[in-house]
């Protein structure tokens, strides 16, 4: 449900240089996310999402749809799960990443190796999300 964020939502003139915004791939369990890193030919970044989370709905309307985060996030191969479900796939990649829920975003290199002390859990407001951005951008090139 969205309705506590409706009032951000852009009107009239402003609807339409509000239109950019980063997309996601959406991968399934642990396999889709070996297969999508073994073929990806840059960094990857993964997005664990759900529905029902306030602060993963913060981020899609205030974070992803700033300017300079659709710049950035152009750089990565961009993979979402979507947790909603919980299923035992779901809970699967959430076990392998010791993570209790979303939001949460995982880093990789291009060797294809998770940049642990980068990993972000939490919702992040856009710019401060840049700053990170920077940090994980300059590290993945290693």
């Amino acid at each position: 449900n969205t309705e506590m964020l409706t009032p951000l939502k852009p009107r009239g003139a402003q609807a339409a240089t509000a239109s950019e915004h980063v997309s996601f791939e959406r991968i399934v369990g642990l396999q889709g996310l070996e297969a999508a890193l073994k073929a990806s030919d840059r960094p990857v970044v993964l997005d664990f999402y759900a529905d029902w989370c306030t602060s993963c709905l913060e981020m899609e309307k205030l974070t992803f749809t700033d300017p300079k985060v659709v710049a950035q996030m152009q750089q990565w191969r961009r993979l979402q799960v979507d947790v909603t479900r919980n299923t035992a796939e779901d809970r699967e990649l959430m076990r392998k990443f010791q993570l209790f829920g979303p939001p949460a975003m995982v880093f990789f290199s291009n060797s294809k190796e998770e940049i642990r002390d980068m990993r972000l859990v939490g919702y992040m407001a856009a710019g401060p999300f840049g700053q990170h951005l920077d940090k994980v951008i300059a590290q993945s090139k290693r």
